[in-house]
């Protein structure tokens, strides 16, 4: 059976499956819009925060083994496996099924960007922000970096939200559609979840599912398989080994973006990423994409850029 469109508009009850970091977070937002809502949790309410899910009914400590009556969909955490009993009852009996960022990708105000990959994408996501700060851009960072989409989906119009996310929650979005997304490299991971690395893979690519061609998809040219991902959006390209059509590559030792209608220009030396390797340059380049996607100039790219400072338990210079 094809999975049910998620349609917010028609969302009057709706149970939340996982009281996390995104379930809770999503079950505000839910409420926040007048939207009823029924939550579960095996854990008790002592080991979860349920600060604001007052008028929610929560059922804590178990789960149960239907789906409560009158649900109109059913958001998702990204801990919660495909495969649960409430998930397929819900496939089965015609309920949609949604990640919690779709479901806040639907009410947020602002531009969204997305990152995915198997490796780098926290420190691809935090500098892409870094590039639009320092362009004097309002900007949340968020998603799988520890702050959920649906915890800053109300703001301004004008401002950008730079969302991490993982095969996990991309495994159940609809509508999400990035202004600018970026696949930055597979490896094998997660195969328990996805059955295979093609499964990963096609989990990952979902990220460009509603792209069109005003939209701008950041593809690795050093991996073949996400190289030949097929998307409607613009496909700019980075490489650190070798020539591309529509992006940015490396030169000796700068980085260079090529345009096919403005030819080839500099961008920064390879010495102003702060951080050491040359996986990191491959973020860096994700992210300078990503961000010149959304209109953000080279100059407040490159100040962006070197003034990055790494998360934490990230590898860094010391000295």
């Amino acid at each position: 059976m094809s999975p049910v469109p998620f349609d917010p508009a028609r969302l009057a009850r709706v149970y939340v499956l996982g009281l996390g970091l995104s379930g809770t977070a999503a079950a505000r937002l839910l409420l926040a819009r007048g939207i009823a809502v029924v939550a579960g949790d095996r854990r008790p309410a002592a080991e979860l925060d349920l600060a604001g899910l007052a008028a929610a009914d929560l059922a804590l400590g178990s789960e149960p083994d239907r789906l409560p009556d009158g649900i109109d969909a059913v958001i998702v955490s990204p801990g919660v496996g495909a495969d649960h009993p409430l998930l397929a009852a819900a496939r089965r009996d015609g309920i949609p099924v949604a990640a919690e960022v779709e479901l806040a990708a639907a009410f947020a105000r602002g531009t969204l960007i997305g990152i995915t990959g198997s490796n780098g994408k926290s420190t691809t996501t935090a500098m892409t922000g870094a590039m639009l700060r320092a362009a004097g851009f309002a900007v949340e960072v968020c998603g799988n970096i520890g702050v959920p989409l649906a915890s800053v989906a109300e703001g301004a119009d004008d401002r950008f939200l730079v969302v991490e996310l993982s095969s996990f929650q991309l495994e159940t979005i609809h509508r999400l559609r990035p202004r600018a997304a970026a696949l930055l490299n597979l490896s094998p991971d997660h195969l328990d979840r996805h059955g295979s690395l093609a499964g990963y893979l096609e989990a990952k690519r979902r990220i460009f599912r509603n792209q069109t061609a005003e939209d701008t998809a950041v593809l690795n040219a050093d991996d073949p398989a996400i190289a030949a991902t097929p998307v409607a959006a613009r496909r700019r390209f980075f490489s650190a080994t070798g020539a591309v059509a529509d992006g940015c590559r490396v030169v000796a030792d700068r980085v260079v973006d090529r345009d096919p209608t403005h030819g080839e220009s500099e961008l920064f030396a390879v010495a102003d990423v702060p951080l050491p390797g040359p996986h990191n340059l491959e973020n860096a380049m994700g992210a300078y994409l990503a961000a010149r996607a959304c209109g953000v100039p080279v100059d407040a790219i490159r100040a962006g850029a070197r003034s990055y400072r790494p998360l934490p338990h990230r590898m860094e210079w010391i000295g």
